[in-house]
């Protein structure tokens, strides 16, 4: 079943993937200063990881490329089954920009900086939880709980103050994260701060979005 929405999901998507693998070669290899560029770099992979993502749960609209929700809840799969098959869908989307970011802080950071908590091998497999529980956080927070509050039975003002409400949640989550890990990143506090913080935010968030998947009609 994961084969089968992978391979329709690349074929919808192929179009992306040539064109991701056409801009990150000339942006590697031009850029020679990437502690300028960097950023720029990882918001292609940002957009790369984001842009199919609310495709992957359904939509309850006639939307071409997208499959109804109806019917993936009609599937002869049970509901958390297909709960982590969507996660694993989205995941598939985000592993060029963990990758990039964890092989920049890892030349960028960890090799130019002193030992002071954890081995270096310790400390980049830190990183890589960090940065595979923010991609949770913001699958769960960002893409499938928007998507299922605008999609909910809900009056029109109810679902403006819901949609507001979750962003002003992702981006106080987000600011906290994001002085967290780069604090860590300069020696300010211990990796495992922003790796405990990330978690809880993503488990929090998974949690809920979850619960409202399962009592879909």
């Amino acid at each position: 079943m994961i084969a089968h929405f992978i391979a329709r999901d690349f074929r919808t998507y192929k179009i992306s993937w040539i064109l991701l693998a056409l801009i990150t070669w000339p942006m590697t290899s031009a850029v020679h200063d990437l502690n300028v560029f960097w950023h720029y770099i990882g918001l292609v992979y940002f957009y790369f990881g984001i842009r199919p993502q609310n495709s992957f749960f359904g939509s309850t609209l006639r939307i071409q490329n997208i499959m109804s929700r109806n019917y993936m809840l009609a599937l002869p799969v049970k509901r958390k089954s297909m709960f982590l098959i969507i996660h694993y869908r989205c995941m598939i989307y985000w592993v060029p920009f963990i990758s990039y970011y964890l092989a920049t802080i890892y030349f960028y950071f960890i090799v130019k900086t002193p030992v002071v908590y954890f081995p270096r091998y310790v400390l980049i497999l830190i990183y890589a939880l960090t940065l595979f529980f923010g991609v949770v956080l913001i699958i769960n927070l960002l893409n499938i709980l928007m998507s299922l509050i605008g999609n909910s039975i809900l009056t029109s003002r109810q679902r403006t103050i819901k949609g507001a409400m979750l962003a002003v949640l992702f981006s106080s989550e987000f600011i906290i994260m994001y002085f967290a890990f780069f604090s860590s990143l300069m020696l300010f506090i211990s990796p495992l701060v922003p790796l405990v913080i990330v978690m809880v935010f993503a488990v929090a968030n998974y949690t809920y979005a979850r619960k409202l998947w399962l009592s879909q009609r």
